[in-house]
């Protein structure tokens, strides 16, 4: 299948993102950077000093600070932040699924599409590298699943993996990027049943 900006773009619009309930953690906004020819995405792998989430690898965004105006402004300031790249709100093709975090936070990722993207890099001290991965490599089939009895009273209980340049793609990036290619492609992956 043909991964176009007109495609992802249409996908997005006909979609309506489910909506969870505010909550005191509060909110926080992730970005599926999309660019070139193959299609690829831009992902990030944490620091690991950091004492959560060390080493993992994540999309670019974070928490809504009391200077974001919304949601897309949030992961927009987010993107510039850690990786140094500018977008402008008109260059989101829209948003998914908001997502609850292990950690309580309501996550709403948004999908930007740009023909290239300048080789982003890390400016947070927060991220060790960034790196991008073509978007077929994530419509194969995951190299497995975990289970996590934590994820159970939320969603998903198994979450997939996917490992590209020696990183492991999982948790809840791995999740978005499900439900991303779910609504874009009907790409279903196939859970474990227990």
């Amino acid at each position: 299948m043909e991964m176009t900006k007109q495609r992802i773009q249409r996908a997005l619009t006909e979609h309506s993102p489910r909506q969870l309930p505010r909550r005191r953690e509060g909110d926080a906004a992730v970005a599926l950077i999309l660019s070139g020819e193959p299609t690829s995405l831009v992902l990030c792998v944490k620091a690991t000093h950091l004492r959560a989430h060390a080493g993992e690898v994540s999309l670019p965004g974070g928490k809504h600070e009391p200077i974001d105006t919304s949601s897309l402004s949030c992961v927009i300031r987010e993107i510039w932040e850690e990786i140094g790249v500018p977008f402008e709100a008109n260059e989101s093709l829209g948003s998914l699924n908001q997502f609850q975090s292990l950690h309580g936070l309501r996550v709403t990722p948004w999908v930007f599409w740009r023909e290239a993207v300048d080789a982003p890099a890390p400016k947070d001290p927060e991220l060790q590298r960034v790196f991008q991965i073509p978007l077929s490599r994530l419509l194969r089939a995951p190299d497995g699943f975990d289970f996590s009895a934590r994820r159970q009273a939320i969603d998903q209980p198994y979450m997939p993996y996917w490992m590209e340049s020696g990183e492991r793609i999982w948790g809840l990036t791995a999740l978005i990027l499900a439900h991303f290619l779910e609504v874009v492609w009907g790409h279903q992956i196939h859970y474990p049943r227990d």
